[in-house]
C-alpha cells in the first residue's frame, strides 16, 4: 500500500512532467534520453525520448561532454538549448545523479526574462512613438501636396491668359505683316512665336500635374481612328522639326483600324514624345513614330537619334520635376513634366510606358495600351 508521501511525490512528478514550465530530462548512463517533460518537447519542437542528450544543447557535441560538465557543477549551470525556432535559448540547469540515471532540471533565468520583458516594452513604446510620428508626417505631406497642387493650378491658370495674348498677337502679326518684314525681323517674330508656344506647353503641363495629382484625372474612351490620331499630331511636330532639319517618319501596321482611347489626351502623349524626340535629336537626323499590334495590346514607339540616356537616369524620367544631365540639342532646359504627364495619362488608360536606350545610340520611348476594338484583319 502506497504512503501519503509516495502519493504526493507521484502527483508532483506527474505535474512537473506534464504541465509545469520545467525543462526535465531523464538520461541513462550512455547519454540517451529516457523521458522528457512536455515543456522540453514544446521548446525543442520534437519528441526527445530516445535522442542523445548532446542534440539538445548547443554548448556540447557528445553526451559524455554534457554529463561530465553537469556532474562537475554543484549548483546551476547555464546552457543553451537548441529550440524549434532555430534560435538558442539559455536556461539554468541542475544535474542530479540517481541510481542508473541522471535527472536534468532546467528553468528560465527570471532576471534574464525580466530584462527581456523590459526591453520588449521599451521597443514597443518606441515603435508606437515612431508610428504616431509617421502618421503625423504623412498627414503633413498630404496637406503640403494639396497646397502645392493648388498653387500650381492657380499659377498656371493666371499665366495662361497673358501667354495666350502674346501668342495670339504674334500669330496675327505674322499673318498680317509677315510679308513686309525683313529676314531679321521675321526671325525675331518666329522666336517670339516659338517661345510663347513653348511657354503655353509648360503651363498646360503644370495644370495637368495639378489635376492628375489631385485625383481628378478621368479619361473619356471612344473608338478613334489610329490613322487620324497620328495625322493630328504630325503637323505640329513637323513644324518644330523643320527648324532643325529633322525628318519625322510615321508607320502604322496595316491591320490596325480604330483604338479605344481618349483622343485629346492621347494626342497630348504622342505630341509630348515627338516633341522630346525632336528636341533631343541631332540636326539632320530622323525621328520615327510607329504603331503596331503586340498580341492583345497596341504598342506605340517613338525613336530618336540623340545622345541616348544613361541607365541611372532612365528610372527617374517619368517622375515629375526630375531632370537628368542630358540636355536638349538646342541647349534649352526642361521642366521634366511632359513625360510625367504622359505616364499618368497612359496608366489612366490601363497602359504602361517605358524607355529603351543606350548612351550614344539614341532613345526609344514605348507605351502599350489595351486593344479591344475591332481590327481590319483580325
Amino acid at each position: 500500500m502506497k504512503t501519503v508521501t509516495e502519493d504526493r511525490d507521484g502527483i508532483l512528478l506527474d505535474f512537473i512532467v506534464g504541465e509545469a514550465p520545467v525543462f526535465l530530462l531523464r538520461v541513462d548512463p550512455r547519454g540517451n534520453i529516457l523521458e522528457a517533460s512536455r515543456y522540453a518537447a514544446s521548446l525543442t519542437g520534437r519528441d526527445l525520448a530516445g535522442s542523445p542528450i548532446g542534440s539538445v544543447f548547443l554548448d556540447f557535441t557528445t553526451p559524455e561532454d554534457v554529463l561530465t560538465a553537469g556532474a562537475g557543477e554543484k549548483g546551476t549551470i547555464r546552457l543553451n538549448v537548441n529550440t524549434k525556432s532555430g534560435l538558442p535559448q539559455s536556461l539554468l540547469f541542475r544535474f542530479i545523479a540517481l541510481p542508473g540515471e541522471t535527472l536534468i532540471l532546467g528553468r528560465p533565468d527570471a532576471m534574464e526574462l525580466e530584462d527581456m520583458r523590459r526591453q520588449l516594452v521599451a521597443l514597443n513604446n518606441e515603435l508606437s512613438a515612431l508610428t504616431r510620428s509617421l502618421h503625423k508626417s504623412n498627414a503633413q505631406l498630404a496637406r503640403l501636396n494639396a497646397l502645392k497642387n493648388q498653387f500650381l493650378g492657380m499659377a498656371a491658370h493666371d499665366l495662361r491668359r497673358p501667354v495666350g495674348v502674346i501668342l495670339s498677337y504674334a500669330e496675327f502679326l505674322s499673318e498680317e505683316a509677315g510679308s513686309r518684314l525683313d529676314g531679321e525681323q521675321a526671325g525675331f517674330l518666329d522666336k517670339i512665336l516659338a517661345a510663347a508656344d513653348s511657354m503655353k506647353a509648360i503651363i498646360n503641363d503644370f495644370l495637368d500635374v495639378a489635376v492628375i495629382e489631385s485625383g481628378k484625372l478621368s479619361v473619356d474612351l471612344s473608338s478613334v481612328s489610329l490613322a487620324e490620331l497620328i495625322e493630328a499630331v504630325l503637323p505640329t511636330a513637323r513644324l518644330q522639326a523643320r527648324t532643325k532639319n529633322v525628318e519625322i517618319e510615321a508607320e502604322i501596321e496595316p491591320s490596325l483600324d480604330s483604338v479605344p482611347v481618349d483622343r485629346l489626351k492621347m494626342e497630348q502623349v504622342l505630341g509630348n514624345l515627338l516633341s522630346n524626340a525632336v528636341e533631343y535629336t541631332g540636326r539632320g537626323t530622323k525621328v520615327r513614330l510607329a504603331a503596331r499590334r503586340n498580341e492583345d495590346r497596341l504598342l506605340f514607339s517613338v525613336r530618336d537619334q540623340g545622345p541616348g540616356i544613361p541607365a541611372d537616369l532612365r528610372e527617374h524620367l517619368f517622375q515629375p520635376f526630375r531632370k537628368g544631365t542630358i540636355r536638349k540639342s538646342s541647349g534649352e532646359k526642361s521642366t521634366g513634366l511632359g513625360l510625367a504627364v504622359s505616364r499618368m495619362i497612359v496608366e489612366a488608360h490601363g497602359g504602361r510606358i517605358w524607355v529603351e536606350s543606350e548612351p550614344g545610340s539614341g532613345a526609344e520611348f514605348l507605351f502599350s495600351l489595351p486593344l479591344t476594338t475591332a481590327l481590319k484583319n483580325p
